[in-house]
């Protein structure tokens, strides 16, 4: 998308009912629940995100290694940016932290590209309310081993490496 220019969006809202004992959602459960069309323009988002650049690196157990690239934060929420360094990620990841207020924050891996794009982002439900007040950061590398055949992934996360700060300000 070019953010110079104006760009046209649509977003679409679903609603469907839950129900215990299936495990398929049938399509026929879903109804719309609403639109909302607007233009907009990434120029000024552009303008007003900061980033801060990162040298940071994790390695895990099968040798798979990370290295942080970016932390960037605007009005969408922050994010943690990465390169695979082998191309290849055998674990779930979550970022957890701290900032120097005290608020806890917490991070799940978002994307990972094959043109080598990957970012963690923000937790929503965790209540964190990015503050324009703290001045660092310190994060943990959280992982768990991607299963081989159930396709399930467990919660038995474990820390990784050691944990890391990025200076805000």
């Amino acid at each position: 998308v070019d953010i110079e220019q104006k760009n046209y969006y649509k977003l679409v809202f679903y609603a469907y009912e839950e129900k215990p004992d299936e495990e398929v959602i049938n399509i026929f459960d879903v109804s719309k629940v609403g639109a909302v069309e607007f233009a907009a323009s990434g120029e000024q988002l552009a303008i007003e995100t900061i980033t801060i650049p990162l040298e940071e690196q994790c390695e895990f157990p099968n040798g798979d290694t990370i290295n942080f690239t970016m932390f960037s934060y605007n009005t969408m929420g922050p994010r943690v940016y990465f390169e695979l360094e082998n191309g290849n990620l055998d674990y779930d990841v979550r970022l957890k932290g701290i900032d120097d207020l005290g608020s806890e924050i917490y991070f799940y891996l978002s994307h990972i590209g094959g043109d080598g794009e990957c970012w963690f982002v923000l937790e929503e439900d965790t209540g964190y309310d990015f503050s324009a007040e703290a001045s660092q950061l310190t994060l943990q590398v959280y992982a768990v081993e991607m299963p081989e055949q159930s396709g399930e992934i467990g919660n038995d996360y474990q820390s990784i490496g050691e944990p890391f700060t990025i200076q805000l300000k």
